[in-house]
């Protein structure tokens, strides 16, 4: 099986060797296979003697975010200068100037999907936490426009740090995105069904949870060694639970409360997340077999 992954990764599977890396170090602990398996995932985390090229797929999300982020800058530009001629202008100039910038910086770009995704993240995120801070601290609107603008310049240059040079798989960064989505969700319902109802409250519990999330997330995708298609069915669990404790809650509640409505999607959540966890906790553990020199190995599977 190690020999068998190291093909895999000299072909550049690099998501399906970190996962079968994983996998022989987790199952056969006191083998020196188990030792060889860790070292090649610290290579491809490296990212030595990695070669990897920028996806059409992930290329297109890089430039769908330049593209809004240039709009909103060039409409922002406008209303920091108090000018309705110069942010129309800026509307007709920010998409053009934001999609070239992004299509010159990812031809050819040696990054990886995962890479790519954290990459717009970072620069949304930022953008949102701009905003959320300038709105707790009270600032005029023009503030909280130039706070939004500067911040998500932040989040992207701070991803940036963060991701390149170290390989992240598709499955890594969706868990982080949706670590970041779930932890605020989490905190507005938790905030919500304890009877918050000061919205600055609300808007920092929702930040705070949001980062949170996305720590955890961060901390916890390379270790998990999931597939994408894994993390996207556990997210549409914890989506179904939500709707789910939604119904319920107006179901059994003829006054339609907020506290009981938020605190029932709370639960729904969780419970969703965790149902998908287990129902397809199976899909990782299914082993797939190779034929080698006449022996039939297993490992992990394969599907995405």
């Amino acid at each position: 099986m190690y020999e068998a992954t190291t093909g895999r990764m000299k072909q550049g599977e690099y998501d399906r060797a970190l996962r079968r890396f994983d996998w022989i170090a987790r199952n056969y602990k006191r083998s020196v296979y188990a030792g060889l398996a860790r070292q090649r995932k610290a290579e491809i985390r490296r990212m030595e003697g990695v070669e990897v090229t920028l996806s059409p797929p992930a290329r297109v999300g890089l430039v769908a975010f330049g593209t809004l982020y240039g709009t909103w800058v060039g409409l922002g530009t406008g209303i920091l200068a108090d000018s309705a001629r110069l942010g129309f202008l800026g509307m007709m100039a920010g998409p053009a100037a934001g999609m070239g910038a992004a299509l010159r910086h990812t031809r050819e770009a040696p990054i990886t999907t995962g890479q790519a995704s954290l990459l717009a993240l970072g620069g949304a995120w930022g953008t949102w936490q701009g905003t959320g801070a300038a709105i707790l601290a009270g600032s005029r609107y023009k503030t909280a426009v130039a706070a939004s603008m500067g911040g998500g310049a932040l989040g992207l240059l701070t991803s940036s740090h963060i991701v390149l040079g170290r390989y992240v798989s598709a499955s890594e960064a969706t868990l982080v995105n949706f670590g970041g989505i779930w932890g605020a969700w989490f905190a507005l319902c938790a905030a919500r069904s304890l009877g918050v109802k000061d919205g600055d409250a609300i808007l920092a519990s929702a930040m705070a949870g949001g980062n949170l999330g996305l720590l955890g997330a961060g901390t916890l995708a390379p270790r998990a060694g999931m597939s994408a298609g894994r993390a996207r069915l556990i997210n549409l669990g914890g989506i179904i639970g939500t709707l789910y404790g939604l119904g319920t809650a107006v179901l059994a509640d003829r006054h339609h409360q907020a506290r009981p409505t938020f605190a029932m999607m709370l639960a729904g959540g969780i419970l969703g997340l965790g149902a998908g966890t287990w129902f397809t906790g199976d899909d990782e553990a299914v082993k797939a077999h190779y034929s080698l020199v006449g022996v039939s190995l297993s490992g992990p599977d394969d599907r995405e």
